[in-house]
């Protein structure tokens, strides 16, 4: 293949998460057509043979990296409507794994056609995610559910209009290292998706106690709420959120220094689903103060300081 067809898509690695490899997949499929095919010259049988929808889609190119559908899609024009039509039909795409890598034309060649998105991961997608051809990818796919713009640094609150006027059926969303989050792109999405269960805006340093009580008030759904390093907030912003929000099972405050003893009293009273509180470097919140919520509840404190049978520790994994 030669190398300016290529440019395209700049060397990303294998999925470690394929269960076979998508060059292994193929190679089978090629070997039986070639091996069972007529013998006549004039029709012979390949792997696009196979129904697309139903099996080249569905059982085959699922297991192939990024990498292998961009060179397949430029082994002749066959193979391009292939995998352009594969793209098409994707329901779920997670780029974050290239996200170094990946460019923006590559980007735009794989989300030109899809309208079937439920979910979108672009962590980290400095290069690509682009606020226009987000616009443009966000109107077509109404259906997106879980979203992800972690460490998305170039984007600014109109992305967070369209989704919120596009996606009304939003559910997970996360925000964390969006430095542009500010307080109005906050409230287009409070106003707009209230089906909101899970939401991450830790690090965004714009945000505000105002935009916490409008959000809290409107998604009344949400689980799962992280702020940590959201410095601006205060206890206030714990009093809306323990009040309003009756499901809430996990609550990262982590890093937000101006929180005090104050608003672990409203986590105890309010908060009787809570099942998680990270909140460790909350200067004015003592490890003795937390002795007082539910043993139920995990709380990531000092282990060395607190008995481990009231509280245990948490791991990274959550």
């Amino acid at each position: 293949m030669p190398n300016e067809k290529a440019k395209h898509f700049n060397g990303v690695s294998n999925s470690k998460n394929c269960l076979l490899n998508g060059k292994k997949v193929l190679t089978f499929f090629l070997a039986n057509m070639v091996a069972n095919q007529p013998t006549s010259a004039n029709f012979e049988k390949t792997f696009l043979d196979l129904p697309w929808q139903d099996v080249l889609w569905k059982q085959v190119l699922p297991y192939l990296s990024i990498k292998d559908l961009f060179s397949l899609r430029l082994v002749n024009s066959h193979c391009k409507r292939l995998a352009e039509g594969y793209f098409s039909s994707l329901k779920q795409l997670d780029i974050s794994t290239v996200s170094d890598q990946i460019t923006l034309t590559a980007f735009n060649i794989i989300i030109e056609n899809t309208q079937n998105l439920t979910s979108l991961n672009l962590k980290n997608c400095t290069q690509c995610a682009c606020e226009d051809t987000l616009v443009y990818l966000i109107e077509r796919n109404p259906r997106l559910s879980k979203v992800s713009f972690k460490n998305c640094n170039a984007l600014s609150d109109c992305v967070l209009l369209t989704l919120s006027t596009t996606c009304l059926h939003l559910t997970h969303l996360n925000l964390s290292h969006c430095t542009w989050l500010h307080n109005v792109g906050l409230v287009t999405i409070a106003f707009k998706c209230h089906s909101l269960k899970y939401l991450n805006i830790s690090s965004c340093f714009n945000i505000t106690d105002e935009s916490i009580r409008i959000l809290v008030f409107n998604c009344h759904k949400l689980t799962t709420l992280k702020f940590s390093g959201v410095y601006n907030i205060t206890d206030y912003s714990i009093e809306m959120v323990s009040k309003a929000c009756p499901e809430l099972v996990h609550l990262d405050i982590q890093g937000c220094y101006r929180l005090t003893e104050a608003c672990v009293k409203f986590i105890m009273t309010y908060c009787k689903s809570l099942q998680v509180l990270k909140a460790k470097n909350c200067q004015h919140i003592s490890e003795r103060c937390l002795l007082g919520l539910d043993e139920s509840i995990s709380v990531d404190v000092l282990h060395e300081t607190l008995s481990r049978k009231k509280i245990p520790r948490i791991t990274d994994q959550i």
